[in-house]
């Protein structure tokens, strides 16, 4: 029993730290993407492979960025495989620097 509670104990705590990295890489794609010409584009690149990515220009000056990855829980990672819920994030849109 005491093996059973420290393997879901290990078990949420690598999943709750891989959505919490999930929220920071959507932070940081809307934050690639509201500074950049193509904001899309941008916001694809600052990914790492893994990860799922919508990405969408709203009239009224924002982008939102949504990202989503698959999660793998240690020990048993090959019954249950975790596909995080898509995390968004919403930035306006800022004029991209002018350099020189």
């Amino acid at each position: 029993m005491f093996l059973a509670c420290t393997l879901a104990l290990v078990g949420t705590a690598v999943v709750c730290v891989r959505v919490v990295g999930q929220h920071e890489l959507a932070r940081l794609a809307a934050r690639a993407a509201s500074v950049a010409d193509d904001a899309c584009a941008a916001a694809e690149n600052s990914l790492t492979t893994g990860h799922r990515l919508r990405c969408t220009l709203h009239d009224d000056g924002t982008v939102t960025v949504a990202v989503s990855s698959r999660v793998t829980v240690p020990l048993v990672g090959r019954l249950v495989t975790h596909i995080l819920p898509w995390t968004e994030v919403t930035m306006m849109r800022e004029p991209p620097p002018v350099l020189g």
